[in-house]
C-alpha cells in the first residue's frame, strides 16, 4: 500500500487512490469544458490544446491505475501538472487576475505533491498495487 491509497478500499480489485481519482475527474471536466468552449478562462484555439492535454492526462491516469503500471500513473500526474500549469499561463495572459489561474496553480501543487509522494513510495520499494 502507498501513502496515496485508502486502506482496505478497493474498486475492481484495485486500491482506491482518492487524489488520483479526483484529478482524473477534473481532467475529464477540463477536457469537456475546453472542447465545448465553456472554460471561462480560455478561448479557442488554446482551449483545444488544454482539452487534448486534459484528455491525455485522464487516460494516462486511468491506464496506469487499471493496468497496474505505477510509472504510467506517475506520468499521468505529471500531465495533470502540465495541463494546469498551461491553463494558469493561458488564463493569466488572457485575463490577468482571474481566479481561474489561482485554482489552476492550487491544482498544480496538489498533483505535484501527489507525484512526489508516489515516486517516494516507489523509491522505498512500495508498489501502487
Amino acid at each position: 500500500m502507498t501513502s496515496q491509497e485508502l486502506p482496505g478500499v478497493a474498486v475492481f480489485g484495485r486500491p482506491l487512490k482518492p487524489v488520483a481519482l479526483g484529478l482524473t475527474l477534473t481532467m475529464a471536466i477540463v477536457a469537456r469544458a475546453n472542447w465545448l468552449g465553456l472554460d471561462r478562462g480560455t478561448q479557442p484555439p488554446l482551449s483545444y490544446v488544454l482539452g487534448v492535454l486534459a484528455a491525455i492526462a485522464a487516460a494516462t491516469l486511468v491506464t496506469g491505475w487499471a493496468g497496474r503500471m505505477q510509472r504510467v500513473a506517475e506520468a499521468g500526474l505529471l500531465l495533470v501538472v502540465l495541463t494546469y500549469a498551461t491553463r494558469a499561463a493561458f488564463v493569466t495572459l488572457s485575463n490577468p487576475g482571474d481566479q481561474a489561474a489561482y485554482f489552476s496553480l492550487a491544482t498544480v501543487i496538489i498533483a505535484g505533491g501527489s507525484y512526489i509522494l508516489e515516486t517516494t513510495d516507489r523509491g522505498r520499494g512500495r508498489r501502487a498495487g
